[in-house]
């Protein structure tokens, strides 16, 4: 069972980010994705608390309580610098990330803008962004109705109709083998019934199309990541082609493994929440040393 934690807010890049903390150590960052939270993290964060580490996980910019920019700014160039903004912000001068999704990008993009503040990137259910453009739109996203479809203006009523039934659909087609406890969505309802909220959110994706396509990102995406990363991806994701996963590692220049989970979906870390803690923890303890009193069980 995950320790109930309180939520903390915290003054970086310009924005009043809320989240949850746990754990002494080395600071790792956990980043959420579409359309999950910082809750999404709480099993991960205990058992990465247990081992020793100081483990942060934000509510993106958008997602209440975070701060809403008013500016609409969702570039990967500033969520880069959210990450590294928060590592600042929290006293560390570096920190391991962890991001799933959007968070993923996130993490690539913060590991490429300062990476002696990265000490480590485990993405989740995200390639590199440089293969969105080995097949141009929709090349690495196979399914009709997939993660970049969210662009369209009228999502918002989409999501919300018959009280968010539709996030589980969305749940359905990203994980089509997930029998997921329908509790999960929960928190994510209580975030976007938020005012504006849910806008902010679908902004990510407003933003996405015409921002990769910018002199700015298209630098960003052109450079190596010059830290050691691993990916995770599950064998079902409803989403990602995992042939184009192949060329991922032509996008990094320091250590790159990607691993591939049997059975699971886009969101391996709900999925097979063991599978998935031990090869973030087999990674961590190779390269970043776990404090050597760890949280214990209360």
């Amino acid at each position: 069972m995950a320790v109930q934690q309180t939520i903390k807010t915290i003054q970086a890049n310009n924005l009043t980010f809320s989240y949850y903390e746990l754990g002494n150590g080395p600071l790792i960052l956990c980043l959420h994705g579409f359309p999950d939270t910082a809750n999404t993290w709480q099993l991960l964060m205990q058992d990465l608390a247990q081992s020793g580490y100081r483990v942060v996980a934000p509510f993106m910019r958008g997602y209440h309580p975070t701060t809403i920019p008013t500016d609409g700014d969702y570039s990967l160039f500033t969520l880069g610098r959210d990450v590294l903004t928060l590592i600042r912000a929290l006293g560390e001068p570096q920190a391991g990330v962890i991001g799933h999704n959007w968070g993923a990008l996130a993490a690539y993009i913060a590991a490429v803008l300062d990476p002696e503040k990265v000490r480590v990137v485990i993405a989740e259910s995200m390639p590199h962004p440089s293969v969105m453009e080995s097949g141009g739109r929709g090349g690495f996203l196979r399914k009709k109705r997939s993660f970049m479809s969210f662009d369209k203006r009228d999502n918002p009523a989409w999501i919300q109709r018959n009280d968010f039934s539709n996030l589980a659909t969305i749940y359905k087609r990203w994980s089509p083998k997930w029998k997921f406890d329908e509790s999960i969505l929960h928190p994510i309802k209580e975030t976007f019934v938020q005012a504006g909220s849910l806008d902010a959110v679908l902004g990510y994706y407003q933003v996405f199309e015409a921002d990769r396509k910018s002199p700015k990102a298209q630098q960003l995406i052109q450079v190596p990541v010059d830290v050691e990363t691993i990916a995770i991806f599950g064998e079902q994701d409803g989403i990602i082609d995992l042939d184009l996963i192949e060329k991922t590692p032509e996008a990094f220049s320091d250590f790159y493994e990607y691993i591939i989970l049997p059975g699971v979906g886009h969101f391996a870390h709900h999925e097979a929440p063991q599978i998935f803690s031990r090869e973030v923890l087999k990674f961590l303890h190779q390269k970043i040393p776990p404090a050597t009193r760890p949280m214990r069980d209360t």
